[in-house]
């Protein structure tokens, strides 16, 4: 059954296995395995906590271990797991590329490289190492190198999922969206279940557009920094927007014109790196062909994003119609639900959803009350929520975008 992949099943008869003999390490490691696969996190740990009180030397459960710390996203854990089983047993080459498998998701590229290298030291055929090898090369920027480790993964396995997958998001990094499209197909053609090729694939179906093309190469080259490089380049924006407003106040002509033209610039390239992915998925979605390429949860996103905007240009028509400044509240909470929308079902984990959901009702609520309260006749009271809509937004800039990163 494990052999092929019915964990619900393999986990009902190895629960009555153990039933009967709760000490078979045997039983223990596959019901872990099912537990890992079946995202039953905690059970699977105390069946591998179980195992490891029976035998403390056994560096296979510690693989098992890591291998969930890295599944529940608790990386330390899992890298302190892996270098136990590495003490343990020291010529395993899956043990050296799950660790650098570990390193790469904390973006520690080079120590990602040696742990790789180190695996393919004991098995040189190893192709998930080669793969590891080739993302560790890619972080580093030496890509020449990269691309000479995925031509050899290729060669020796042609039908490998991952390696096509490596390199259609090399692809996309360069631009070249013809080629990561077909790197994209050969790795779906070969493996259709795996969701970071079928991820690369729509997002080269989206880098069709020339706009989304250019914000996808630079969130990949993002994605590659740690995140305080990621929190000082946001504050490095401020600061130059900042010193940009200074020096207009004391300039004048094409100068002061050039000047509010770069900052108007800088604010739409921030704006549009937030709001593009979710209207990206709008299009798609409203293609037939498109749409079935979208998740249940991008699904969800792409609705919400085609309310946002028509609650958007309501505002605007509204203001145009009335002339009056506080029917454009119903634009800022639509650009409000930009903002907040892939945040709202497409992260993982599913609880770090509540935080831009939070913002969203919130920021609704005070735009709405600021529009009632100019209807009513109290201006005041409609500056000062919508002033506490438009605060909410920005605070959901910092809090909620620069505390999560997609990870390509």
């Amino acid at each position: 059954m494990l052999a092929q992949k019915r964990y619900d099943m393999a986990y009902d008869e190895l629960k009555a296995i153990l039933a009967l003999n709760p000490d078979d390490i045997h039983a223990q490691s596959m019901l872990a395995i099912c537990c890992i696969n079946l995202r039953k996190l905690e059970e699977g740990e105390a069946v591998i906590l179980n195992a490891l009180y029976l035998q403390p030397w056994n560096a296979y459960f510690k693989f098992l271990l890591a291998n969930l710390f890295a599944i529940d996203n608790k990386i330390d854990k899992g890298i302190v797991a892996i270098n136990e089983a590495i003490e343990l047993d020291s010529y395993n080459d899956d043990y050296f590329d799950l660790k650098s498998r570990l390193h790469l998701s904390k973006n520690e590229f080079e120590q990602a490289e040696e742990a790789a290298r180190a695996s393919l030291e004991i098995d040189p055929e190893n192709e998930d190492a080669l793969n590891s090898l080739s993302k560790a090369l890619i972080g580093q920027n030496k890509k020449l190198e990269a691309a000479d480790v995925m031509h050899k993964a290729l060669e020796k396995n042609p039908e490998n999922w991952e390696t096509h997958a490596n390199y259609g998001y090399r692809s996309l990094e360069l631009g070249k969206v013809k080629e990561a499209i077909e790197h994209f197909r050969n790795a779906l053609i070969n493996d259709p279940s795996q969701e970071f090729a079928q991820q690369g694939m729509k997002l080269a179906m989206k880098a069709k557009f020339p706009l989304y093309k250019w914000l996808l190469q630079f969130q990949l080259y993002m994605t590659k920094k740690g995140r305080s490089f990621n929190l000082a380049f946001i504050i490095g924006l401020v600061f130059l927007v900042n010193i940009l407003q200074r020096i207009q106040d004391n300039v004048s002509g094409f100068i002061r014109y050039g000047i509010i033209s770069i900052i108007g610039l800088l604010m739409l390239f921030v704006f549009s790196s937030w709001i593009l992915d979710p209207i990206m998925n709008l299009v798609l979605y409203s293609n037939k062909n498109g749409r079935l390429s979208l998740s249940e949860e991008e699904s969800n996103t792409a609705k919400f994003v085609g309310i946002n905007l028509i609650i958007a240009a309501l505002g605007i028509l509204f203001y145009f119609v009335f002339q009056d400044i506080s029917t454009i509240n119903l634009s800022l909470m639509g650009l409000l639900g930009l903002l907040c929308a892939s945040g709202m079902w497409e992260r993982e984990p599913a609880s770090s959803r509540k935080l831009p959901r939070a913002f969203y009702i919130i920021g609704s609520i005070l735009f709405l009350t600021g529009l009632t309260s100019k209807i009513w006749g109290d201006s005041n009271l409609s500056d000062l929520f919508s002033s506490a809509g438009i605060l909410t937004g920005v605070l959901y800039t910092w809090v909620g975008n620069s505390s999560f990163r997609r990870d390509y």
